[in-house]
């Protein structure tokens, strides 16, 4: 717990800079309640600003939404609202002005809070986690300056708190991503040992393997990521490993007629799959491409029309506008 330690201090002055200006109600608030937040502007970089603006980053599935927040004046605060869902882990508000040229970071640091259980003492499981998403992944959208070395530490509490979250895709992927990139020695222990803990379950899931295979691979742990995915490609022959497989292979081939056979390929296993357009808009953004270079208009008329995104679409044409006038083309 001593390494924690640090970070509890960052929490709790946090928590004191943001009574300051923009303090949250409930203060503890619990998944599906609605948070209202109040914000004084004074001695912030958006004093004396006329028109403020404000936003939350709600993290609640994979990928964390942002929505606008409607203020409304009241004295000399601003006050808001932003209902929630039972499956909300933590969110952040970002305050700025009317260009978006000034924001009220609150020392780098931004506003947030975390959603609680029953009780309001515990944060529920990806709380944590979900503050260390923001400071390493969406700084930006959050309002506060990228921290990896802090996101390293809400990743171990995390994990501390909640032993199930470390077979969490995301949180875990991340986690020995960011002991990689900031050499932690102790931080890439922890996540060897996770990762070698679900490889070494001949009863883990397919996700938790991948989850390990993952690890493994952004840790450059080369040798333990081959041994494990020939174990997951044995057992789970239709599984991930061996579709990204595919997307390598994929990218990498040189030869259209080869690049070809290999898209089939994908179609031929995964075609019945809910998700298989999005794999089918990649694969025909890049052969409508290539085919358009070798000016063979039937084949790329084809890739073309299997492409349901108009912006897709739309980029694809616009390369080959600037083609045409001798930019050349994007492949």
């Amino acid at each position: 717990m001593k390494q924690l330690l640090p970070l509890l201090t960052f929490l709790a002055l946090g928590s004191a800079l943001s009574a300051q200006n923009l303090t949250f109600q409930p203060e503890r608030p619990m998944p599906g309640e609605t948070v209202q937040f109040r914000y004084n502007p004074a001695g912030t970089p958006l004093e004396g600003v006329e028109t403020i603006y404000a936003s939350a980053l709600l993290f609640a599935g994979e990928r964390p939404d942002a929505v606008d927040v409607e203020l409304k004046a009241e004295g000399d605060a601003f006050v808001g609202e932003i209902p929630t869902g039972t499956d909300i882990k933590a969110l952040f508000v970002k305050i700025e002005n009317e260009a978006g040229d000034k924001t009220d970071s609150n020392d780098d640091q931004g506003y947030s809070t975390m959603f609680y259980r029953d009780g309001r003492s515990t944060p529920v499981q990806g709380a944590y986690g979900s503050l260390a998403q923001a400071l390493n992944s969406f700084a930006y959208y959050a309002g506060v300056k990228r921290a990896p070395e802090k996101a390293l530490e809400f990743y171990q509490m995390e994990f501390q708190q909640y032993p199930a979250s470390r077979a969490d895709k995301m949180f875990a992927n991340d986690f020995a991503g960011l002991a990689a990139q900031n050499k932690d020695e102790a931080a890439l222990r922890k996540a060897k040992d996770i990762a070698g803990g679900l490889a070494g379950n001949n009863k883990a899931s397919e996700e938790e393997w991948n989850v390990a295979y993952y690890m493994f691979k952004r840790m450059k742990e080369e040798a333990l990521a081959n041994e494990l995915a020939e174990k997951i490609k044995k057992k789970y022959p239709d599984g991930l490993v061996i579709r990204d497989e595919l997307f390598t292979q994929f990218y990498e081939e040189k030869d259209l007629a080869q690049k070809e056979a290999i898209y089939q390929a994908y179609q031929e296993k995964y075609g019945k799959e809910a998700n298989f357009q999005q794999s089918q808009t990649n694969f025909a953004r890049v052969l409508a491409n290539s085919f358009a270079s070798k000016e063979n208009w039937d084949k790329f008329n084809h890739y073309m029309s299997l492409i349901d995104d108009r912006q897709t679409k739309a980029s694809i044409l616009n390369n080959l506008a600037w083609s045409m006038a001798g930019e050349g083309l994007e492949g």
